[in-house]
């Protein structure tokens, strides 16, 4: 259901880069079918996108405006995790006790600061005994930092890694 409503939300997004998504093959809601992009050039009719770097150049489009966001990391992830924990405890209530959950804690991870420590530092870590889910550090990334998504995640710009690590504010807590 969530995915369902982020559609519209992801169409206006697209639309407004010229993009729209067309229907390959139908599935059981718009979730279960596939798309393929569709983008104007101009007045010309709608052309598919055909190449990898097409996408990727509108990906880089779409997070060029993220560079510039602001963002509380930790209230953001502090409350996720909150939620994450609640979901978890109201449904295995029956059978185990998940209520330690609720003293989960978050904190950003340390920032040595040098050129060698840039791949510890934009790590997430998990610590079951410790009750702590650590993040990078966003607010103190620096060039090194956005540099080492590209070149070991082919990111295209900050924004990119600062959407990858906005989505992971997410997908980490509930892997975890």
């Amino acid at each position: 259901a969530l995915l369902d409503d982020a559609l519209d939300v992801v169409l206006a997004e697209l639309a407004i880069h010229g993009v729209s998504l067309r229907s390959i093959g139908g599935g059981a809601s718009a979730v279960d079918s596939a798309y393929c992009l569709q983008w104007r050039r101009g007045q010309d009719a709608a052309d598919e996108f055909t190449e990898a770097q097409e996408v990727r150049e509108l990906l880089a489009k779409i997070c060029a405006p993220l560079e510039t966001m602001e963002l509380d990391w930790i209230p953001s992830l502090t409350r996720t995790v909150a939620d994450i924990g609640e979901v978890l405890i109201d449904l295995l209530k029956p059978s185990i006790d998940l209520t330690p959950l609720r003293s989960v804690q978050v904190q950003h991870a340390v920032m040595f600061g040098e050129d060698w420590s840039a791949p510890y530092e934009v790590c997430w870590q998990a610590d079951g005994a410790g009750m702590t889910i650590t993040m990078p550090d966003l607010p103190n990334f620096a060039d090194r930092h956005f540099k080492y998504f590209g070149e070991r995640l082919g990111h295209l710009g900050r924004g990119h890694t600062l959407l990858y690590q906005y989505l992971g504010t997410f997908v980490i807590p509930c892997h975890e």
